[in-house]
């Protein structure tokens, strides 16, 4: 585990970008802080909001952030310069979730007014500051938003809040499609997965619950034995979850099975995100720091091998799939958790499990697909085939 001790105020927030080359943080100072992941060092600061920042998140291109705030305004910085080059204002009280759609069209947030807004930025031009335009409004719930997010089809919309519902919507009318309530206290948090069917919400009532958002059921409850302010889908079938346990607890989506407890952190942790390729994690903590865990590492001192994991899920392809003449599913996920992976706190990158056969397979299948889908296309088709196969490994690593 590497500790960033940059913060002079609570850590809020931590996303990486779509390719793990950076990640930002979002502080109860006002400021969100970038990160390079090569050696893990700070790289800029985006200042200009005047309350807390609650929550940012990277366009799918990496081009540009969008954060919000408690001064009730969202803005979208350029990366590269980090100036903000546009604003979306028009709640009436502090603004705690945005997301960006994977479309890189729009832009979802909740607030503590109640409403959870639509924005559209296709008209953003970097060389000018532009304030865009809500172009719809949800006004069900009743009391504070906590959290929203978009499905990777861009197609369905979910926020949850202090009303103990979760709502879902479809995209662009916003026009409210189901109210889910198996929560018995505030929701916090929503997450889609890959697939386009699986949610995952946490809040008060000390669960993180697992739905089927098409058929509006709720498949499977963790009882966390603590509030749960955040979770997150990763790569290769992971959730990960965290809340005033101060505890970032991984689960494998499939089996339903808690494999890693990251344990740290001396205050509530707020946010967790998984690397996009690598088996890594990254936390943001009350105790105003960043942490970096090695998911591997964590995974073998829970006792679960990266092997048994493999086992898990080649168990689930077999049961899922018929025979095909080509690589299987499993043998693709071997290849990936065989894969050598750096951990950002240690030196020199230490091999997972070497097997560099499978690695020079998968690098192979790599270049095959690069071949045929340019690089988003790839990694939302190869993720949605690979949760919907049951097998859930990851398809991000870089093409190579």
């Amino acid at each position: 585990m590497q500790v960033i001790d940059y913060h002079k105020d609570y850590v809020l927030f931590v996303r990486y970008s779509s390719d793990g080359s950076m990640f930002a943080a979002a502080c109860h100072d006002g400021t969100i802080s970038l990160w390079e992941t090569k050696n893990y060092t700070n790289i800029g600061t985006f200042k200009g909001h005047s309350g807390a920042v609650f929550c940012c998140f990277f366009s799918a291109d990496d081009e540009t952030l969008v954060s919000c705030s408690g001064d009730m305004s969202l803005r979208l910085w350029d990366v590269k310069t980090q100036k903000c080059v546009g604003t979306c204002k028009g709640h009436k009280e502090p603004v705690r979730f945005c997301s960006y759609a994977e479309n890189g069209r729009y832009l979802l947030s909740a607030s503590y007014d109640s409403d959870v807004k639509l924005w559209d930025t296709t008209d953003l031009d970097p060389g000018e500051l532009v304030e865009y335009a809500c172009i719809a409004t949800a006004t069900g719930h009743k009391g504070r938003v906590r959290s929203c997010s978009f499905s990777d089809d861009c197609k369905t919309a979910a926020s949850c809040g202090d009303d103990k519902t979760v709502r879902l919507y479809d995209v662009p009318s916003m026009k409210e499609t189901a109210v889910l309530r198996a929560h018995t206290e505030q929701v916090f948090c929503v997450s889609f997965a890959p697939d386009n069917e699986t949610m995952a919400t946490g809040g008060y009532d000390d669960t993180l619950r697992l739905w089927n958002y098409k058929t509006r059921q709720n498949t499977h409850t963790w009882n966390t034995a603590a509030h749960v302010f955040a979770c997150d889908f990763g790569p290769r079938g992971f959730l990960s979850s965290c809340g005033d346990d101060m505890i970032i607890s991984l689960y494998h989506v499939a089996s339903k099975k808690i494999i890693a407890s990251l344990v740290g952190h001396t205050s509530s942790t707020f946010s967790c995100d998984f690397h996009p390729t690598a088996t890594v994690v990254i936390s943001g903590s009350h105790d105003k720091t960043i942490r970096v865990w090695d998911q591997a590492e964590a995974m073998k001192e829970h006792g679960n091998s990266d092997m048994k994991i493999s086992s898990m899920m080649a168990n689930n392809a077999t049961e899922s799939q018929p025979p095909s003449k080509s690589p299987s599913r499993a043998e693709r996920d071997e290849a990936m958790l065989n894969r050598k992976v750096s951990s950002p706190s240690r030196s020199p990158t230490r091999s997972v499990a070497g097997d560099t056969d499978a690695i020079a397979m998968f690098r192979a299948m790599e270049k095959k697909d690069a071949n045929q889908l340019a690089r988003p296309e790839l990694k939302r088709f190869l993720e949605s085939q690979e949760w919907a196969s049951g097998l859930m490994s990851s398809p991000t690593s870089p093409l190579i």
